[in-house]
């Protein structure tokens, strides 16, 4: 048994329940063959494939059944001092070392399936999939990503219709059922709902994140931020803010105490991110210590998803003047099969890191992954992935709470807010400022 499925061969779907010596029973959901490169006495022995070898995702290590070796396959098994010999017909086919745990582990190394370097997807390639890999869009959106072609890179090879039910979904953004409630238009503007997030280690901070953006944005775009608007919040409201918008120029707008419509938009994008990354935390069984990852990939794809402030492109293609390319969007929290340089392994060592998908790095061109072995974060662009198979290990549902904003919003747009997400392994709120370009007025430098 394996928890490995870039391992196999051959390969047929299998459910078949495996009790643990904890009693706990998990499910194998694969069966197929491993082919295995043994290594005896320092050279390589005769190439072998393991038969019926059960893909359990759930499973933290590689198991063999000597017995069944012995009894179906006519194998001699001899042990003798730290060493285990595997003997079928007079010959010596592999042997496995044990180690001071009396655990014993083969040697040799796997040869993974060569075909599967080109597989784009171990899911098939239908609307359930891309609402997925879309931080779970609706499926309505998804849709007209692929009938508008908004985007480049979308590849659709079946046409079912989606199950209703999607767990994360629910678990991530059910709510009550919408009381009826008067709505007011809102202006619209050349660069609508194009988000960027910037986290804060304290919300003093909140001053300097805008000052960067504010460089970024008018630099990239040559534009002007005429208005702001806040909820003059102690974040908001410090002397220096206040000079500094004095001297540009900006006009600085406040809601009243208590009104939260009036900054109605901002209050909507928080609820909506807010949903976002529970839905993937819960899809990919992580903590909530990993609510920046889920942040940042949400936005990622939020950007390049429809809006209905905007008809006919994105917002990605309105601050870029191109069309985005999704074809590297791949689903949050998935299994992957990081490629080890040949400089960092050495021979005989494995080709491939497991690891849990994360997102997309701001500043290269590749994808952020996961290693729970060594803890620690890896940037690469050669990766395959099991976007069937989520490794993390919580299995407490994550609730991340802000209030529920109004229904109407205000005819001026407005500028982002600090929102709070609480992180129970520290128990301190980690803020970030959520800055919506539609938030601010802009004319031409």
């Amino acid at each position: 048994m394996t928890p490995h499925c870039h391992w196999f061969n051959t390969y047929t779907p299998n459910h078949t329940p495996i009790q643990l010596a904890n009693n706990q029973i998990i499910y194998s959901v694969g069966l197929g063959s491993v082919r295995f490169q043994p290594v005896i006495n320092g050279k390589p022995g005769c190439l072998l494939e393991f038969e019926r070898v059960l893909h359990v995702p759930d499973l933290r290590n590689n198991l063999l059944s000597v017995l069944y070796l012995t009894r179906a396959k006519s194998y001699i098994v001899t042990i003798q001092h730290d060493q285990i010999f595997f003997k079928r017909n007079g010959a010596l086919l592999f042997t496995a070392a044990i180690n001071s745990n009396n655990a014993a582990s083969i040697n040799g190394q796997v040869v993974p399936m060569t075909q599967f370097s080109g597989m784009v997807s171990t899911c098939p390639l239908d609307l359930t999939l891309w609402h997925r890999r879309f931080a779970h869009l609706n499926h309505g959106d998804v849709k007209k990503l692929i009938q508008e072609d908004l985007v480049k890179g979308i590849v659709v090879k079946s046409m079912d219709l989606p199950d209703p039910i999607c767990e994360p979904c629910i678990a991530g953004k059910q709510h009550r059922s919408n009381v009826s409630k008067l709505a007011s238009h809102h202006a619209s503007g050349l660069l609508d709902r194009h988000w960027a997030v910037m986290p804060l280690k304290k919300k003093s901070n909140a001053f300097a994140a805008f000052k960067h953006f504010k460089a970024y944005a008018e630099n990239q775009l040559n534009l002007k931020i005429k208005a702001t608007r806040d909820d003059k919040g102690g974040e908001y409201m410090p002397r220096e803010w206040d000079q500094f918008c004095n001297s540009e120029g900006i006009h600085r707008q406040h809601t009243i105490r208590a009104e939260p419509h009036q900054n109605g938009v901002a209050e909507r994008a928080n609820r909506t991110l807010v949903e976002g990354i529970t839905t993937m935390l819960n899809e990919a069984h992580l903590p909530a210590t990993f609510w920046w990852d889920a942040v940042a990939a949400f936005v990622h794809v939020h950007n390049r998803s429809p809006t209905s402030a905007v008809q006919g492109k994105t917002p990605f293609e309105l601050w870029h003047n191109s069309k985005p390319d999704v074809s590297h969007f791949r689903v949050f929290g998935c299994t992957s099969y990081v490629h080890v340089k040949k400089d960092l392994r050495r021979q005989l060592e494995s080709h491939t890191q497991k690891c849990v998908f994360l997102g997309y790095p701001a500043h290269f061109k590749g994808w952020t992954f996961w290693n729970p072995i060594t803890c620690k974060e890896v940037i690469s662009d050669s990766a395959q992935f099991d976007e069937r198979v989520f490794p993390g290990n919580s299995r407490t549902p994550v609730d991340l709470q802000v209030p529920s904003p109004p229904e109407t919003s205000d005819p001026i747009e407005q500028v982002g807010v600090v929102l709070d997400l609480y992180d129970p392994v520290t128990s301190y709120y980690l803020p970030f400022i959520i800055l919506t370009f539609i938030y601010f007025s802009l004319t031409g430098s």
